[in-house]
């Protein structure tokens, strides 16, 4: 067998894809991201002839209310990135991603211009956003935000404003672009916010590279949590309200895990283009979302909400079937209290004190072919 991606393709907004390539047998394989389900076979290709195979990407459920979006991600304008503008809107529409967020370093680079002749306007949201990446404080991500008819689309240039303290630069981002962007610290323990301010639980080794007005945290970046979740969980069991996310982080085409890293944003739809600016920030700073690795959790209990001690909160996890969940545990205050195997539990949020309950969904295998990583999902009330 040979791997189609070693030949050239030719992509067209038909859906139609052709490929010339050499007589042989040839593995297929289509996929549409997690929400899908995938088309895989065997391809017999004769000298001379046109072979067509038609293929069907299922959606695996609904999910109202919801759409995914993948709140960190690169193309040309960040100087670190190998992919263009207009390539990157492509992966993430084929990958199954609703929301595109253009984080791109130091950059306020606006890629709606781009949807239409693409094909992709009313399958694809693009968010005007910007990473900020000053040395000694970490990377963040502000959105949404306006380009302007300036250097860097209008981003703030650090540069040449040196902020003293980590605080003083949420203040200059504050001056600059006024309260109503999401403030979201990027890989917080690589790079991050975190590492910079040198965290351990209940202690930083460097204040003034720490700043208590976070309102969303990456917990997921390329697929990986374990760097990151244990400083997430530290936080909301003191009493800090941050919003969780999953990213992919991706610097390339496929690079990140790119669709498979991501987050269910509760905006009140599962229509992208009809969410608005206003109704992403107001579901980010309800803390209405779910951080996914291949998994959607439906709740009984909407994430971010307040609710008296003893609750019962229901939970079915949905995936396609080649995704399979295996157990929900339950948090409270960054410690496990139950675990219940399977796909669909009811929790009972258990507390004699104000409390942070945190709910997560696993599987123990591999989510093939598409990608040698397990299935995990969370979300925080």
């Amino acid at each position: 067998h040979r791997d189609l991606h070693s030949f050239p393709t030719r992509r067209s907004s038909d859906l139609v894809v052709e490929l010339v390539v050499a007589p042989g047998t040839y593995s297929l394989l289509a996929h549409r991201g997690m929400r899908y389900e995938l088309d895989q076979g065997v391809v017999e290709v004769r000298a001379g002839e046109v072979t067509e195979r038609a293929v069907t990407l299922a959606k695996a459920y609904e999910h109202p209310e919801w759409v995914l979006g993948d709140p960190h991600a690169h193309a040309s304008p960040s100087g670190d990135a190998a992919i263009s503008m207009e390539d990157r809107l492509i992966v993430h529409a084929s990958a199954g991603i609703q929301v595109h967020f253009g984080t791109d370093h130091d950059q306020v680079a606006d890629y709606t211009p781009l949807l239409k002749p693409l094909g992709l306007e009313g399958v694809l949201r693009t968010v005007v956003a910007d990473e900020v990446s000053p040395p000694l404080r970490g990377h963040f991500n502000i959105y949404p935000v306006q380009s302007r008819d300036e250097a860097n689309g209008g981003a703030w240039s650090w540069w040449t404003e040196v902020p003293s303290s980590t605080e003083d630069m949420v203040d200059r981002l504050r001056a600059r672009y006024g309260d109503g962007f999401i403030l979201q610290s990027n890989h917080p323990m690589d790079s991050g916010v975190g590492s910079s301010a040198g965290w351990t639980p209940g202690r930083l080794r460097v204040p003034n590279r720490w700043t208590d007005r976070l309102e969303a945290m990456e917990v997921l970046n390329a697929g990986s949590y374990d760097e990151y979740l244990p400083l997430y969980l530290d936080l909301v069991s003191r009493g800090y309200r941050i919003t969780p996310v999953g990213v992919s982080d991706s610097h390339g085409h496929l690079a990140g895990r790119a669709g498979l890293s991501a987050t269910f944003l509760g905006v009140g739809t599962d229509v992208p283009t009809a969410m608005t600016d206003a109704l992403l920030v107001e579901a980010m700073r309800a803390q209405r979302t779910i951080v996914s690795r291949g998994l959607f959790l439906e709740l009984s209990v909407a994430p971010g909400s307040e609710v008296p001690a003893g609750t019962e909160v229901e939970v079915a996890v949905r995936s396609p079937s080649w995704i399979v969940p295996a157990r929900i545990r339950l948090l409270r205050d960054g410690e496990e209290v139950e675990v219940v195997e399977g796909a669909r539990a009811t929790l009972t949020l258990a507390t004699d004190r104000d409390a942070a309950f945190v709910v997560v969904a696993e599987g123990d295998q591999p989510m093939l072919p598409l990608d040698g990583g397990r299935p995990w999902a969370m979300a925080a009330r």
